[in-house]
């Protein structure tokens, strides 16, 4: 019975009756504080950094990036610290410090 009167007051609401209206305003306003009390803590997001442990993986990115050149580490599984920049992983390229 109280469902049937609220659906006629909504249309009488809908079709301009001011009474109606403002009781239509009233629920909204009931509503919206009830939601308000019982909606879910907004909580922060959680941020994942996904960090490998393997720094080997940034000289990989500089080659795969074009900042640096593979050389003889890439074809010798040799670690890149001390042949990035060398041409033929021996012998340090013009114009470069050598990094040992």
């Amino acid at each position: 019975m109280e469902e049937a009167l609220q659906q006629r007051t909504f249309q009488d609401a809908l079709a301009g009756n001011r009474m109606a209206q403002r009781e239509v305003v009233k629920w909204i306003i009931k509503y919206e504080a009830w939601l308000a009390k019982h909606a879910p803590k907004a909580q922060e997001p959680v941020i994942t950094r996904y960090i490998s442990p393997d720094p080997d993986n940034a000289d990989t990115a500089l080659v795969l990036l074009g900042i640096a050149a593979r050389g003889l580490w890439f074809r010798t599984g040799a670690t890149p610290h001390r042949t990035l920049g060398r041409s033929n992983g021996s012998q340090p390229q013009a114009g470069r410090q050598s990094p040992d």
